[in-house]
Formats: C-alpha cells, structure tokens, sequence
C-alpha cells in the first residue's frame, strides 16, 4: 500500500506504507500458518484463528489494536487444558465444579476449584520434561488471588509456589525459584498468570495450582480457572488448547510481495513493534544465502542489531553492521534502519547509531522481503508488528532519528 504518512513521516513519501492496526491485513503481503492460531478479537473475546489467517490482535482490556501477532512455533504439554474434573488432572483435598464460568474465550467452561482446608490442597499434572530445559507455564485465573508452583523433575515443590493476587495484579514469588513472572489482565476479571522455569532434571516434572492461602494451610479457598499451558521457552505464547494430547501452534510466516518499491541503490526502513522475545525484525534477500541478506534482528541479550553481507559473511558491528543495547522487551517501540553504499545508521526510541558501510549489500539479486523472520526461518520473531514503512532512498540520520521519537 503507498501512502503519504502524517505529521514528520509525510514530509517524505514512502513507496511501501503498511499498517496493521487498521483491523485487517493490508494488501500488498502474504500470510500463512499451518495451524490454529488464538488472538484477542476487536471485542476483546480469545478467539481461535483457522490455518493461514492473519491474527490481528486487541487488548482485551482497552480494545485498542496491537497490530498482526507473530509467533514462533510452540507446543503446549498440559492436557485437557480447560477440563480439569479429568483424570488428566490429579486433585488433593479439592473439589472442582466444571463449566462455572465465562472463559476469556466467552464459552462457559472455565472451572471452580473449592480447596478444601487441610495441608495439602492441589490440583496438578506432570510431563516429561528435559534438564536444563526452560518451561514457561501459564493459566488464566480470576477470583481473590492464586498459588502456583512446579513439582518433581521441575525442581520446586511444596510451599515454592509464587501467589498471584487477582484483585489488584501483583505476585509475590518468595521462594525465588521462578523466573520472567507475569501477571496481565485479560479483562471480565480475569488475569493470566505465567513463570518460567529451568527442569532440574530429566524426568517427570509437575505444574500445580494450589489453594490460594498456600500449601500449608488449614483455610479452605476458592478459584475459577481455565487454559493452563506448559511450552518450551522464556516468555509466554498465545494460548494453544488442548484436549487428549499435545497439541502445536505453527510458525507464523509474513512476507511482503515483491515490487517497484524497492530501491537496489539506498533503502530506509521504519518500524513500530513490540517484542516479547527476540527474533528477526525484518530481511531483504536473494534467497540463496546469507552473505546477501539485509537483517535486523532482536536477541535474547536485548541487543537490537542490523547486519549487511561484506562479501564475506555478515560484520556485526564494524564494517557492515551496526547495533543498539539495551533494548526493552514487552513495549511498543519504534526502530528505524538507513543504508547506502557508504553509510548505515540505526535509530531506537529517539536514540542514533551510525556506522560505515563498505560494500552495497545485495543490488539487483534481491527477490525476498520477509517480516519477522529470516531466508531460513531460524530465531523467527514473537510479538506485535504494528507498523512497517519502506522508502526507496537513504534518509538522513536526523530524519531517522526523528520518525522514531
């Protein structure tokens, strides 16, 4: 789509405008993904998307839009992830009422769990789980607060639990055996909770939700909850449901169709995100290998960095690269990338970095334009894309900097 921007954008015109915080894709790209994906609908309703359809998300509290959700395949180990009167689920000294409540997804399946006030009162189930390997677990819970905790070969067990207060969005994680805790309102009172967690070993490892007034306690409580999930990672994904087995989320694949826009002599680059962690931002290519490729990319190390082919290989930050840290993970940030063949320079959140470019990085060999991901789809990106602009000429620095501000 070509469109002149308002404000500082407009006093250039872009040839590539995409903006996907108007509620549907724009045209001018191609979306696929080989699986069921869950996104906030503009009602603010978990919603489940079919294969190959664009899941432009909402916050579920203030509706506003956050553009097209990108993810990275994940794989949700928790069964029966909303039954929990299941014999997948082991319970102690509790007692559990399904379909007692509107689930974020607004079906009646969300369940109330009455723990009983002995020491003791759990509801939890266990997977195989590898050593050293992180989990992120998460649910969605509403009532006054929550315990939950990991058990067996996730290290952990009685008394560890981190509480969730789900009256006011706080948590308390006394043990300190839990990592990347969060806790988001999801709206209708709900909040979901999430943790990480390396296994300490290889083996049988156990989520647990507990009674909301700890382990050990002989004061009865109450919760309703839904969707629990158990993933692979450092930050929690959409929510993937499941019934009798494991189920898995695909990759999310965003390419930008080929065209006149693109400038093989100098390029500049806008985009407006935000990233729950690391990925690649954005990639220009021939298709054939990475001593041609354009790449921004994010990383777990919160350095956000662009990198160009010398002839050789890619130079990270000399030569024909160039990068940014810290950068922050979870907020709408705004980055913007100028190359020519003789200069690169970046800018984030109103900061600049330049650099030299000595070699023009790919000219007319260019054919593949991706979003969130590389030639060969490793380290692909997770988040919001909001905002991606192209203009087919090297705009200066201060101009950069400023469209970022």
């Amino acid at each position: 789509m070509i469109k002149t921007l308002p404000g500082n954008v407009g006093l250039f015109t872009p040839s590539l405008f995409l903006d996907f915080t108007k509620g549907s894709l724009p045209s001018g790209v191609t979306f696929s993904r080989s699986s069921v994906g869950t996104y906030y609908n503009s009602s603010g309703v978990l919603t489940a998307a079919t294969s190959n359809v664009a899941r432009i998300d909402y916050d579920p509290v203030t509706l506003t839009c956050r553009g097209i959700l990108l993810e990275e395949s994940r794989q949700n180990f928790i069964v029966q992830s909303s039954a929990y009167t299941t014999g997948s689920w082991v319970k102690s000294n509790c007692s559990i009422t399904a379909n007692s409540d509107v689930a974020p997804d607004g079906t009646t399946t969300a369940s109330l769990i009455n723990f009983f006030g002995q020491n003791g009162a759990y509801c939890q189930q266990s997977f195989g789980v590898t050593t050293g390997t992180t989990y992120c677990f998460s649910f969605y819970a509403k009532g006054t607060q929550i315990v939950a905790r990991t058990d067996g070969a996730m290290g952990g067990g009685s008394g560890s639990g981190i509480v969730f207060n789900l009256t006011n969005g706080t948590f308390t994680n006394a043990s300190g055996l839990y990592t990347n805790v969060t806790i988001t309102n999801v709206g209708s009172g709900y909040y979901r909770c999430s943790f990480t967690k390396a296994a300490t070993s290889t083996g049988t490892g156990t989520f647990a939700i507990d009674n909301p007034n700890g382990f050990y306690t002989t004061v009865a409580g109450s919760c309703i909850i839904w969707g629990a999930q158990a993933e692979v990672g450092s930050f929690v994904t959409s929510y993937i449901p499941t019934t009798t087995a494991a189920v898995t989320r695909a990759t999310d694949y965003l390419t930008i169709n080929s065209g006149t826009w693109y400038s093989k002599n100098e390029s500049s680059v806008f985009v407006q995100y935000n990233n729950l962690g690391g990925g690649y931002l954005f990639s220009f290519g021939d298709g054939q290998t990475f001593q041609s490729e354009i790449l921004a990319t994010l990383n777990a190390s919160n350095i956000l960095r662009m990198q160009m082919p010398n002839g050789g290989g890619y130079a990270n930050v000399t030569g024909n690269g160039i990068q940014y840290s810290p950068y922050t993970f979870g907020q709408v940030s705004k980055a913007a990338f100028g190359f020519n063949a003789g200069s690169i320079c970046l800018a984030y959140n109103n900061t600049l970095v330049t650099g030299t470019a000595t070699v023009m990085p790919i000219g007319n060999g260019i054919v593949n334009f991706y979003i969130g991901r590389d030639r060969n789809s490793t380290a692909n990106y997770s988040g919001w894309i909001q905002k991606f602009i192209y203009y087919p000429k090297r705009l200066s620095n201060a101009y950069l900097q400023k469209l970022t501000q």
